[in-house]
């Protein structure tokens, strides 16, 4: 469904936000886009959209490439046909257009419909998100943020569409809201056999909904496989940082791991080592596990138990001395 290859966005000055990414979202597919802020994970999803130019590389959608079309040079087919739902539906629903006005506007061949017809249409749409057909005739500062969200939803729905970018859809929602969220949209995909790109930092909620976890770093994938290995046994150290950065339920084991990782980790506004440059490994800087090689050459991908990685670690030939020391040993320490 979706396929991108090399893909650099870059702005004058500035290191690029995006930096030779290569992935894929199968039809039907859910991957997981995970990150800090500051990562490049919205601005490929926005160049994923048209919303962004693109410097380098391609992105393929069913077989046309589609890097090269920004959002307004994309004829009706090919918009309807990839939606986007935002991180915050306050900035992206009209304040002064009704709910059921909002909702039919994106309505995939809305203008053949009749009045009556676009109606009933909306009203199923939002019947299906889990909201009242009656809400049409509200405006959305009316709605709390999660059904505003479910609004969005039903939005991006209407269009019909094949591949939904989803752009920290539950980061503004409180936990049991954000439940509620995620198995809508997994509903909604097994009902409609949509494709997601999920761009998220939390990657525990995207272990939820994911096939597949791709993690970014200053624009470039450090590790990509299955959502449950991936979510749960991370291999590459900075997305081993990020598993260790969530929260767990037991004080006790929550201030170890703190304690563990805040030894572990290196500032992330350090200085880079000796020899750091921009082709390196990006993780140089903060990795606990960095070596001379990290900060001269830029890691190539090599596959281990399954999973894409992006590390010296796990490549025999990179000269890493450590190289032939499986990295979820440090992990395990780390969680103890």
């Amino acid at each position: 469904m979706l396929d991108v290859e090399e893909l650099t966005v870059a702005y004058p000055r500035r290191p690029p936000s995006v930096d030779g990414v290569s992935l894929t979202v199968g039809r039907g597919e859910t991957l997981g886009l995970v990150g800090e802020s500051g990562s490049g994970k919205t601005t490929l999803g926005r160049a994923v959209l048209g919303l962004v130019p693109v410097s380098g590389g391609r992105i393929g959608f069913d077989g046309q490439e589609i890097g090269h079309l920004p959002a307004v040079r994309r004829g009706p087919g090919l918009i309807h046909r990839i939606q986007t739902v935002f991180q915050d539906p306050n900035s992206s629903l009209n304040p002064a257009r009704t709910v059921g006005d909002s909702v039919a506007e994106s309505l995939h061949g809305g203008g053949r419909l009749s009045r009556a017809r676009r109606r009933e249409t909306v009203g199923e749409l939002l019947e299906r998100v889990g909201l009242p057909a009656v809400a049409a005739t509200r405006y959305p500062h009316e709605f709390s943020g999660g059904q505003r969200q479910r609004i969005a939803i039903a939005r991006a729905l209407a269009a019909e569409p094949e591949l939904v970018v989803c752009d920290e859809p539950t980061s503004a929602l409180d936990l049991s809201t954000q439940a509620q969220m995620l198995n809508l949209l997994s509903d909604l995909r097994r009902e409609q056999e949509l494709s997601y790109l999920f761009i998220s930092h939390d990657l525990a909620v995207v272990r939820h909904i994911a096939d597949r976890i791709a993690v970014l770093y200053q624009g470039r994938v450090m590790e990509c496989g299955p959502a449950d290995q991936v979510g749960l046994r991370p291999a590459h150290p900075y997305t081993q940082a990020l598993h260790a950065a969530a929260p767990i339920a037991d004080v006790a084991a929550q201030r170890t791991r703190r304690a563990a990782r805040t030894a572990a980790m290196i500032p992330a506004d350090a200085a880079r080592r000796p020899g750091g440059r921009p082709d390196s490994c990006p993780f140089t800087s903060r990795c606990p596990r960095a070596a001379d090689v990290c900060g001269s050459r830029r890691p190539r991908e090599v596959v281990h138990d399954g999973v894409t990685l992006a590390c010296h670690l796990f490549d025999p030939e990179s000269g890493h001395p450590d190289s032939a020391v499986p990295s979820s040993i440090a992990h395990e320490e780390m969680k103890k």
